[in-house]
């Protein structure tokens, strides 16, 4: 579920991610509060599951009230859970910098989270600006990271899932190519549902604009539109969007 509140997520997803030619997993994890390491909010089931990874993508909003606090709160959370979750490989994302508020502050949460040892990347999951950065630091954590297996919990705790009943899900990799189909009213319409969702989204502001062009090209929606056979003054429909190609 994706929806414009926290903790939407309310049970981990696993996705393949493809990257510089290589592959590897990633989960989503729902969100954790304060006392998650008591158990509050089913803290102790997503706890457990981030004891199975080996390096963590610490997603922070920054369009919260205190981006730092946040994360401050969240990886106390981990150290009182297990020390060890604290000590694996982490990567601080900043998200949203497709708002401007957010954009402006980059220098701002850059300066405080290196104050705390941290240097964090800035993504939009929107956009997706900044993506392959972050990428490419989740292959070098993994390469340092050692194997986790697949079922793992303190000694002295004894509310972990046996092996046996935790799944090993292995998804397989897929390529979509963005569809293009151009109706005889001389109209490109983009069947891509991402992009159609990203184009609801945007304004007026010409840096998210051009974030969404670079967003197009790296998705291969571009080359399917000129492979269509676009032109300048031609439309190009996303959704109920429609943009004048240029």
């Amino acid at each position: 579920k994706i929806a414009n509140y926290p903790f939407t997520t309310l049970e981990p997803a696993l996705g393949v991610v493809e990257h510089r030619r290589r592959t590897f997993v990633m989960v989503d994890i729902p969100g954790l509060i304060e006392g998650a390491h008591q158990g509050v909010g089913l803290g102790h089931d997503f706890l457990r599951h981030i004891e199975r990874t080996r390096a963590l993508v610490h997603m922070v909003d920054g369009s919260a009230p205190d981006p730092l606090d946040d994360w401050r709160k969240i990886n106390a959370e981990l150290r009182l859970f297990n020390a060890d979750l604290a000590a694996k490989p982490q990567i601080v994302a900043v998200n949203k910098i497709d708002i401007t508020e957010v954009r402006s502050r980059m220098g701002e949460f850059e300066a405080a989270f290196e104050a705390e040892g941290a240097r964090p990347l800035f993504i939009s999951a929107v956009t997706h600006s900044g993506l392959d950065p972050l990428l490419d630091a989740a292959l070098v954590a993994l390469d340092a990271a050692p194997a986790v297996p697949v079922a793992q919990a303190p000694p002295e705790r004894t509310d972990a899932a046996p092996a046996s009943e935790i799944p090993v899900l292995r998804p397989q990799p897929r390529r979509r190519q963005p569809q293009v189909v151009r109706r005889r009213n001389g109209v490109f319409v983009v069947q891509s549902q991402r992009a159609v969702r990203i184009a609801a989204l945007l304004d007026d502001d010409w840096n998210a604009r051009m974030q969404f062009v670079g967003y197009l090209q790296r998705a291969g929606i571009t080359r399917a539109l000129e492979e269509a056979g676009v032109a300048p003054g031609d439309t190009v429909r996303f959704g109920e969007v429609e943009w004048e190609w240029q």
